[in-house]
């Protein structure tokens, strides 16, 4: 696997992980993870893996860029783009699913929307509050890798 589309499953694995660890750690975990709690579940899981995924992706062409450009870059800072970025996409994400899931209960559009602003606060509170030091701590470890890798893979980069 190529170094840049494994820190993107990593990333979005670790992401997924974390975020069902986070409603582990909140609520019930026979609601969460039985019945009707785990398809409300995955629409908190599956935004953190999407977005996480989507982040990764995009610093990791910037990076491809930056390499070109003879810039080398830092595991600390990677991370810090690739968390700031995925926490971004997060709310968005979050909230677009929570709309889709609205739309299927037959909500008024104009309730949704405004549903949807409260929510897209609470995620983003949620998200930095139990997942900012997780996050960052294990996807360091991800960045570091992937930069290992892109200087072994690609002969004359530091």
């Amino acid at each position: 696997m190529n170094p840049r589309a494994e820190l993107v499953l990593v990333s979005g694995l670790l992401a997924f992980a974390l975020a069902m660890a986070a409603l582990l750690f909140v609520g019930d975990p026979k609601r969460v993870l039985g019945g009707e709690g785990a398809i409300s579940t995955l629409a908190f899981a599956l935004p953190a893996a999407l977005s996480a995924a989507l982040a990764a992706s995009v610093v990791g062409s910037k990076e491809r860029r930056s390499r070109i450009e003879k810039r080398v870059w830092q595991p600390a800072g990677m991370t810090l783009r690739v968390v700031a970025l995925a926490f971004l996409a997060y709310a968005v994400l979050s909230t677009s699913a929570m709309m889709a899931l609205a739309s299927f209960d037959g909500y008024s559009v104009a309730g949704v929307l405004r549903e949807a602003a409260a929510f897209a606060g609470l995620m983003v509170g949620f998200a930095i509050m139990l997942g900012a030091i997780p996050a960052f701590f294990f996807e360091y470890f991800v960045c570091r890798r992937y930069l290992r890798r892109i200087a072994v893979v690609i002969p004359g980069t530091a």
